[in-house]
């Protein structure tokens, strides 16, 4: 995979590594459509620690595997 840098005036450099996550999840629909999902994700580096290493939600909205919008409830 190739990934090419965004550098923004300012200075800021955006560079999204080439990586593609998947997750699977347990779901209980005994109240469907009326449920309520969660699915926790757990990030980690090989590389660099903690502190090193921010994660964040640049627009809220997560695309799921079909690329349609799906409204994020809660990122940390």
């Amino acid at each position: 995979m190739n990934s090419k840098a965004m550098v923004h005036y300012t200075g800021n450099v955006f560079w999204p590594p080439p990586a593609k996550f998947r997750s699977s999840c347990k779901i209980d629909i005994t109240y469907f459509p009326f449920d309520d999902q969660t699915c926790e994700l757990k990030f980690g580096s090989w590389t660099y620690d903690g502190f090193q290493v921010d994660i964040t939600n640049r627009i809220n909205t997560f695309y799921h595997s079909l690329k349609s919008p799906m409204p994020a409830s809660e990122s940390t």
